[in-house]
């Protein structure tokens, strides 16, 4: 009578050693996702195969658990639980706005953690109800599941603040077993929410795990004698063969509906990330290709800054803190990349009020000019503005306008940066870079001073 607390016990400590160990092992995921170089990011979103491996693993062993297709079931419903866990809490709603004292970040952590625990934990919990040898009743079946949801969110939040502490400490340890990604090798502290994500990994899973072990614990293995009444409710040969299979089938099935949509969103997102990769290269060897000579340049001389600059109040803004800054050439070999000719760069920055410029005045404007030794190379250059590769990367947000008779570049790709206007004029390019809003005043000046030849 004495061994059933004995075996139960001994079922906790092997089921919490799994959790740790699956745990650990998804943090160590990430070193051989690097064997699949850009698609290894995507295919981490199945990471959560690795924790169903490793309980089915403990059942096998120690609860001589033996079906192959309800631990099939159980291990991609794990891999489910993670994908729907990270697209949850993503999109998790702001529930602790209402907490002003509390860092925004901190909350929005809290959140996501909590959002993601509550799904994965639902889907883990209601798979094992399903798949794996139990005593749950079914009539109670919706308030276990909720119950553990509720926990496994917490859970989650929990975990996710942990980061420092216990996460750092996975950390080293993945480090010292040679079991970290190689970037990290250089480092000596975590970077970014790392340790949060290696906290949450061990400590959720060894938690999940001991929470499964007291809801579907039994006392002793599940036995193959059809012919004993010990089986858990709505898992005996003669229940499973009405309600279970019926049950569990329909589950398996929305199970791998749902991971055939997370397997296509990852084949498009690979294909995605390998066409931008072909054309970001197609774009660099044109650059290289298309570069101007960079050899026998003359030098170019500096200027007053007030014939390359409106040193004047434009708009109500006065220009403040100009500069003058020398650029020398760079010779590279045609094959490794452009080489970069030598410049003067003039700018200058406009602010409100006018007069009497007081400390934390808005910046309303920055305008830089550069000089180059032709216009070879300020045509050349002009794909680079507002941003290295910016007719690349801004190419969908960059339009060509006509203002007072002159042909001007426009780059609004990023609203909350502000907004970009630019033109080559003779071997010079004008870029107007507005804080705010747009002002045509800036456009005017600067074009009269130097008329766009594009």
């Amino acid at each position: 009578m004495s061994s059933g607390p004995q075996i139960r016990s001994s079922s906790f400590l092997a089921l919490a050693f799994a959790g740790i160990i699956s745990g650990f092992l998804t943090c160590a995921s990430g070193r051989f996702l690097e064997l699949f170089g850009g698609a290894g990011q995507n295919i981490s979103t199945f990471i959560g195969a690795i924790f169903g491996f490793v309980l089915v693993v403990y059942w096998w062993i120690f609860q001589g658990f033996r079906s192959v297709w309800r631990s099939m079931g159980f291990l991609l419903s794990c891999t489910l639980a993670y994908a729907c866990a990270v697209a949850a809490g993503m999109n998790a709603p702001l529930f602790l706005a209402f907490l002003s004292s509390v860092d925004r970040q901190v909350a929005r952590d809290l959140e996501i953690c909590f959002t993601g625990g509550v799904v994965g934990g639902g889907i883990v919990f209601l798979s094992a109800v399903l798949f794996l040898p139990n005593r749950a009743r079914w009539r109670y079946v919706p308030i276990y599941v909720v119950g553990c949801c509720f926990l496994s969110g917490v859970l989650g939040a929990i975990a996710w603040m942990l980061g420092p502490s216990l996460g750092t400490t996975i950390w080293h340890l993945l480090k010292a077993t040679r079991l970290a990604e190689r970037y990290e090798y250089s480092q000596s502290q975590p970077s970014g929410s790392a340790n949060n994500y290696y906290s949450l990994f061990v400590m959720w899973q060894a938690g999940i795990a001991l929470l499964l072990g007291g809801f579907l614990a039994r006392p002793a293995p599940l036995v193959a004698d059809t012919s004993s009444t010990d089986y858990p409710a709505g898992h005996s040969p003669r229940s499973n063969s009405v309600k279970s299979p019926v049950l569990s089938v329909l589950f398996l099935s929305c199970v791998l509906l749902s991971l055939a949509y997370f397997v296509r969103g990852a084949v498009l997102a690979h294909r995605a990330q390998q066409d931008y990769a072909n054309r970001l290269r197609d774009f660099q060897e044109r650059a290289r290709s298309e570069a101007p000579l960079a050899e026998n340049l003359p030098t170019v001389q500096p200027r007053p800054p007030e014939q390359m600059l409106v040193l004047k109040p434009i708009a109500g803004a006065s220009p403040n803190q100009a500069r003058i800054t020398t650029t020398a050439a760079q010779i590279v070999p045609r094959n490794v990349g452009p080489s970069i000719p030598p410049s003067v760069f003039y700018s200058v920055n406009y602010y409100k009020p006018a007069n009497n410029i007081p400390t934390g005045a808005p910046l309303i404007a920055a305008v830089q000019v550069t000089d180059y030794p032709n216009f070879d190379w300020a045509r050349y250059e002009l794909r680079h503005v507002p941003r290295p590769n910016a007719a690349f990367f801004d190419a969908v947000g960059i339009t060509v306008e006509t203002r007072l008779g002159n042909k001007l570049m426009k780059d609004s790709s990023v609203p909350s940066l502000g907004l970009d206007i630019y033109w080559c004029s003779g071997r010079k390019i004008v870029w107007i870079h507005f804080y705010a809003s747009e002002d045509d005043a800036f456009v005017k000046e600067y074009l009269a001073l130097h008329p766009s030849s594009l």
